[in-house]
């Protein structure tokens, strides 16, 4: 993220971007008042210094997935902040551009996003060659403190790589005190350790891992500095069910717990369940549903500084979506009577990280995701997915990373022949 400077002929527009925002309210609640209880000078942030993982908060400055030079924002409160005249208002502006070049030697798709679950059998997708600067970001990021010493937050987040151009990765609102928080709006879901997700240059998607964003409602107890129990209220979906199904319907919310431990040597360990409700919609008008549900167990370690050893376990019947490098069809299918059966499901992942030198690093990367299949869906059904991945990313200036990745995927089929990709990326990513 890049410090913002302005003038005074900016500031205009500024306060309207702010109303656009929805904080203007906060803002009102927000003049400038120094935080005498605990030694804030006035108009200065404390929203990242009271957020537990400074480090590894996917968001605490902006979101690190995806993002090679997110130890680069360093410094402050509120790296990068300008604070509006007359309030306590602290605004953001920044991301970063990243432009990549792959080729893929037996492509699901002409898209820099690689799962190798979507690898369908029998069908020749040849070798393609691309570029794109789609993955590009763009933050705003809002934070205040009320006169009744709540840190007031709102994030938004986009990228280019939707089915419309802009997609949306985070739009949310976050109320803490040093005790209790309270998150509402899309971000990544309370099911996901974000900590156990390596870094990668290209988009390859790692099987054996949870990785989703979704609208929610989450309320965490911060116990302790280092114990940090959630719950959450998600936004559900039954689309991953597969067979002779004319709509979806989502007769509950996903309802999602986790507690997470964080310790010395920058460890994060994880433990997440969730329970899903799951109904569609037939030819014949009825709507077979079923209970779901699925666990996780990750961490993140750092034995050494900059050697980081990340592994991630799932388990579920039904699953589905929750669980990365399973098939659309990830929660369960539509039997020819008119039931609905779960698939069970289990994947795991692990990673390190190397440090080469002061400016180079490497990440090896391995998952696996595997669920049952019914004998009625027939040959060609997805069995298993792998990925494997390594990288070398060469910090060329502070805001300036280039690196260079390979990703092979496996998909493995019932009672069909596997199918391969190798995928190799050049990329460059600038602040």
């Amino acid at each position: 993220m890049v410090a913002v400077s302005t003038r005074v002929q900016v500031l205009v527009p500024l306060r309207v971007a702010l109303a656009l925002y929805g904080l203007t309210g906060a803002a009102a609640l927000a003049q400038a008042r120094p935080d005498t209880a605990r030694g804030t000078p006035p108009g200065r942030d404390t929203t990242q210094r009271r957020d537990t993982s400074r480090v590894r908060d996917t968001t605490a400055t902006r979101d690190r997935i995806g993002d090679l030079n997110a130890g680069a924002v360093a410094g402050g409160a509120f790296p990068g902040s300008f604070v509006l005249p007359g309030t306590n208002v602290s605004l953001g502006i920044g991301g970063f551009v990243k432009v990549l070049a792959y080729h893929d030697s037996d492509a699901d798709e002409r898209a820099p996003e690689f799962a190798p679950a979507d690898l369908a059998p029998n069908v020749n997708g040849g070798g393609t060659y691309s570029m794109t600067a789609n993955v590009s970001r763009v933050f705003l990021d809002v934070r205040t403190t009320t006169e009744r010493q709540t840190d007031v937050r709102a994030y938004t987040e986009i990228d280019f790589n939707g089915p419309s151009v802009v997609k949306l990765r985070h739009a949310y609102l976050r109320l803490r005190t040093p005790d209790v928080e309270v998150r509402a709006g899309q971000t990544w879901s309370t099911f996901m350790n974000a900590a156990a997700k390596p870094d990668l240059l290209g988009e390859a998607a790692t099987s054996g891992l949870a990785e989703l964003r979704q609208t929610q409602i989450r309320f965490t107890n911060h116990v302790s500095r280092e114990l940090h129990p959630s719950v959450s209220i998600e936004n559900p979906s039954s689309s991953d069910v597969g067979g002779e199904v004319e709509a979806t319907r989502t007769p509950a919310p996903d309802v999602v717990l986790s507690v997470a431990y964080e310790g010395a040597n920058a460890s994060r360990v994880q433990l997440a369940g969730v329970g899903r409700r799951l109904q569609v919609v037939l030819a014949d008008g009825s709507t077979p549903s079923t209970n779901a549900w699925g666990a996780q167990l990750s961490f993140s370690v750092e034995p050494a500084p900059r050697h980081v050893v990340r592994a991630e376990g799932l388990v579920g019947d039904g699953i589905g979506r929750y669980l990365q490098g399973l098939d659309a069809a990830g929660a369960g299918f539509v039997s020819p009577d008119g039931d609905s059966d779960t698939r069970h499901a289990w994947g795991a992942s692990a990673s390190y990280e190397q440090p080469w030198s002061a400016t180079l690093r490497s990440v090896l990367v391995a998952g696996t995701a595997s669920a049952t299949t019914p004998a009625y869906v027939g040959a060609g059904a997805f069995d298993r997915s792998d990925l494997l991945a390594v990288n070398l990313l060469w910090r060329a200036s502070r805001y300036t990373t280039i690196g260079i990745e390979y990703a092979y995927g496996q998909r493995r089929n019932v009672d069909a022949p596997s199918r391969h990709n190798h995928q190799v990326v050049l990329g460059l990513q600038l602040f």
